[in-house]
């Protein structure tokens, strides 16, 4: 599974779920942007601006801007297999 740039935070996961915390550079906008541009380019199709899917996975993304900056986002990456 390809993981986009930035610091991981932190990971958990079990029976076909897991999830990642990515500190990454810019504003929620534009990391859910260039994410969405990451996994489309490494064969997943959208179903939405946050949900993408390839075969039996499916990625699910959520952004905020941490502690209200707009230049440090938290990313975080749930995949879901089945």
């Amino acid at each position: 599974m390809p993981v986009p740039a930035g610091d991981i935070m932190g990971s958990t996961g079990s029976a076909g779920r897991w999830t990642l915390l990515i500190v990454a550079a810019g504003s929620a906008s534009e990391v859910r942007q260039s994410t969405m541009a990451f996994y489309t380019s490494a064969g997943f199709t959208a179903v939405s601006d946050s949900v993408l899917n390839k075969g039996q996975r499916q990625v699910t993304l959520v952004v905020e801007n941490q502690d209200h900056s707009g230049t440090v986002t938290n990313l975080m990456i749930g995949v879901t297999t089945g």
